[in-house]
């Protein structure tokens, strides 16, 4: 740095002038501006530091010449020009330069000392001029950061796609150092090749056997991020999968396994090279290698170790052993006994690389399409959308009776959705020889007769919700089922939406840190009923109670799976009814305690004046907020990755998830969403509110 000579009048006066044109000074009186001295002026070379962060704030700086680069560390932050101020913020604050200020070229710049900086500033002229010139930067950074955030909402867009949402949560959560750091884990590990892929490949036009190994492993890609898994990487049309990189650990065989599953059905839908697609599948259990390999050229997160090999072997195996499906001796073991029984043991076999193991194939007479036949008690209106056609739509599913007291609108409704036995009679269709499984589509006065049949039966049940219309009925279907040995599902189908299953792993795995509170409002507006013609949502005889029974079950429910079942304690409960000539409830507000640390203000309100759905979950060190019923984009913020948001459509036919989810139960023993017990809790909670136990 130089001090510029100035022994010429004119090059004085020339360089004084055009200082005080400067908009800094504008309209300043002539006696602050005449402290401006020769001596202030400097010259920098290119790379020469101006100001330097974390030293005292002693000049406030006006470029009038070049560029200067304004640095954080070795990150490049904005570039400065002629006419504009730096410095400002640390001589106004009288606090050190929070960022370096480097010469990007030749700098002639005007440095005024801090004192007389601040005397200035005591003049309305100056002082108004620096709020304009810190107005223009504060303008420039806003949109620096919104292009920035759009820039970054792209990025993660286009990682989303390529890990699952879970995946995503804990990278943000946890930052990519700590998620990618070197360490051992228990998981599951899937291993899955497309039989014949190399010979059909032979035949096909490179764009032919792009366009369908693409079709095909983006299927499979929305499969493995359907039960959680993270995808370790493609080898031509091999996938790896991982289950179990985060805790709990707890299920990592058995979403791998519902995978595999699933993988099998949906890849037949596809085909290759004129031939529909036949994959074989290898899963193993045991404790390997995690972290980021490679360098920073090239890295890769990823696991290793002899359970990796070993899974890459038995999907080898299948082939040999002619099934979808074969799985080690230690992933064996991880499943439960219904699950297990699944599968048939070959003993001694030679593994190459490995030696002599014992391994398990699927079972041959499940390797074929099992097909659970569905009859339907209460075909009205609201199954015509939500639920009928989805009992066709789902795989190994179909629905092949019917049953309305009304014979012409029953055989109405089986024309229009292509059902050939219909009915009157419940117990007709309950002891059909053609019905395997039985939904109950009827209002709540109806479940736990029409169930306590069923099970008589023996027959798998999807009940509407809620359950019963109290919680003692519940408890006699609970009872009646557990005696029959067959399973009962409750049909509160949000929780097998993808939206909901994101969002309680997104609290399971603690990234809005420990829960504290949640807050659900729930508001609809008033519409009149006619005391000739009641709904039978309002009519407690057939409903059990109004619409907290009808739609606030459906919001219990949810935050109790959100939360893992834990147990709810109602602490207080106002019921304000008059609603409808039944007087059933108007508006509910109840103080919950959930688990040992949770509370919870909920409130219903069905005679607004305008609606409201919204539930704030407020964790530690976050907060996620969703709707229950609208279709909305639903939010996460933390504080280490700020405010993302998450696109949310219902399907079609909205119960068709849950009611594929309990087919995969009944053929091939994988989880349910919505069990008896868990929906029995529901009511029981119900009944605590409107102080009826």
């Amino acid at each position: 740095m130089k001090t510029l000579t100035l022994d010429q009048a004119d090059r004085k006066d020339a360089l004084l002038q055009a200082l005080l044109r400067q908009s800094i000074f504008q309209d300043v009186p002539s006696h602050l501006t005449r402290q401006i001295t020769a001596a202030m002026f400097r010259s920098f070379g290119k790379g020469e530091t101006l100001l330097q962060e974390g030293a005292p704030a002693e000049n406030l700086v006006l470029i009038l010449r070049g560029q200067v680069n304004i640095m954080r560390g070795q990150t490049f932050l904005v570039r400065r020009g002629p006419g504009e101020m730096i410095g400002e913020q640390g001589v106004i604050d009288q606090a050190p330069y929070s960022a370096d200020a480097v010469a990007h070229d030749e700098v002639d710049a005007l440095l005024i000392p801090a004192g007389l900086a601040r005397e200035l500033l005591h003049d309305y002229h100056f002082t108004l001029n620096i709020i304009k010139s810190l107005s223009g930067k504060l303008r420039e950074a806003t949109q620096e950061q919104a292009i920035r955030f759009a820039a970054e909402e792209n990025m993660f867009a286009a990682f989303r796609s390529h890990v699952h949402p879970r995946v995503l949560d804990d990278l943000l959560a946890k930052g990519l150092e700590e998620y990618g750091a070197p360490r051992y884990i228990d998981c599951a590990i899937l291993f899955c090749d497309m039989r014949s892929y190399t010979s059909l490949s032979l035949e096909a036009a490179p764009e032919a056997i792009v366009n369908e190994l693409s079709r095909y492993l983006n299927a499979m890609i929305e499969v493995i991020h359907s039960h959680g898994g993270m995808i370790d990487k493609f080898i031509g049309d091999n996938v790896m999968a991982v289950w179990g990189f985060e805790p709990p650990h707890e299920g990592a065989a058995i979403k791998a396994l519902d995978c595999a599953l699933e993988m099998h059905e949906v890849a037949q839908k596809y085909s290759f090279g004129g031939q529909p697609i036949k994959i074989g599948t290898g899963l193993n259990y045991g404790t390997v290698f995690c972290g980021n390999v490679g360098n920073e050229r090239k890295r890769q997160f990823t696991v290793l170790g002899q359970p990796v090999n070993l899974a890459s072997r038995l999907e080898a195996l299948s082939k040999m052993l002619d099934s979808p499906i074969v799985i080690g001796e230690s992933f064996y073991n991880e499943l439960p006994w219904p699950r297990q029984r699944l599968f048939a043991a070959h003993h001694d076999v030679e593994v190459r690389g490995v030696g002599t193991i014992t391994c398990y194939s699927l079972r041959r007479e499940l390797n074929s399409r099992k097909l659970v036949r569905w009859g339907l008690i209460g075909c009205g209106d609201v199954t015509e959308k939500k639920s009928g056609p989805a009992y066709r739509k789902a795989m190994h599913s179909d629905l092949v009776m019917v049953m309305r007291r009304d014979a012409a609108k029953c055989q109405d409704y089986a024309r229009r959705h292509g059902i050939k036995l219909w009915t009157t009679s419940a117990e007709e269709l309950i002891n059909h020889p053609a019905v395997e499984a039985i939904t109950i589509a009827t209002p709540p006065h109806m479940h736990c007769h029409y169930a306590r049949l069923a099970a008589a039966a023996g027959k798998p049940t999807i009940v509407e919700k809620p359950m019963a219309r109290n919680y003692g009925e519940c408890l006699q279907m609970l009872q009646a089922f557990e005696a029959a040995g067959v399973p009962l599902f409750v049909a509160y189908y949000r929780r097998a939406f993808q939206k909901f299953q994101h969002l309680r792993s997104v609290v399971s795995r603690g990234r809005l840190g420990a829960i504290k509170r949640v807050q659900l409002r729930y508001r609809r507006r008033f519409t009149p009923i006619d005391p000739q013609a009641v709904p039978w949502r309002f009519n407690p005889e057939i409903a059990g109670g109004g619409l907290l029974l009808d739609l606030g079950s459906h919001a219990i429910n949810i935050l109790q799976f959100l939360f893992e079942d834990a147990p709810w304690q109602i602490i207080s409960a106002q019921v304000e009814p008059g609603l409808g000539p039944f007087d059933v409830e108007k508006s509910v507000a109840a103080l919950v305690k959930i688990g040992n640390d949770i509370t919870g203000d909920l409130l219903w309100d069905f005679a607004a004046e305008k609606p409201e759905d919204w539930v704030l979950i407020t964790g530690e060190r976050g907060e996620a907020e969703f709707s229950v019923f609208a279709e909305r984009p639903y939010t996460i913020t933390t504080r280490s990755a700020g405010w993302e948001t998450y696109p949310f459509q219902a399907p079609e036919h909205v119960q068709q998830p849950f009611i594929q989810m309990v087919v995969n139960h009944l053929c091939y023993g994988t989880e349910a969403p919505s069990e008896g017990k868990s929906a029995a809790s529901t009511s029981w909670v119900l009944d605590k509110i409107l102080g009826r136990i």
